[in-house]
C-alpha cells in the first residue's frame, strides 16, 4: 500500500510539474521591461483592481509616494 501511495505522489507532481511549465509563457508582464505607455523616468505608476477597497489603498499609497 506504500508502494501505491508514493507512486501516486510522484505521478501527480509530475502531472503538475508538466501543467506548471506549459503555462509559463510570455504572459509576465515585467518580462518585457514595461508597458507600452511611455512615461517619465521618474513616473512611478500605481495600480488597483477594480472594487472599492483597492482603489482606495492604491489612493493612499499613490499619497504617501507623492508626500
Amino acid at each position: 500500500m506504500n508502494r501505491t501511495k508514493i507512486a501516486f505522489a510522484l505521478s501527480a507532481s509530475a502531472v503538475m510539474l508538466a501543467v506548471a511549465a506549459c503555462g509559463s509563457g510570455s504572459n509576465d508582464p515585467l518580462a518585457s521591461g514595461g508597458s507600452t505607455d511611455s512615461a517619465d523616468a521618474g513616473t512611478i505608476i500605481v495600480g488597483s483592481a477594480d472594487f472599492p477597497e483597492s482603489a482606495l489603498l492604491a489612493e493612499i499609497y499613490a499619497g504617501a509616494l507623492t508626500a
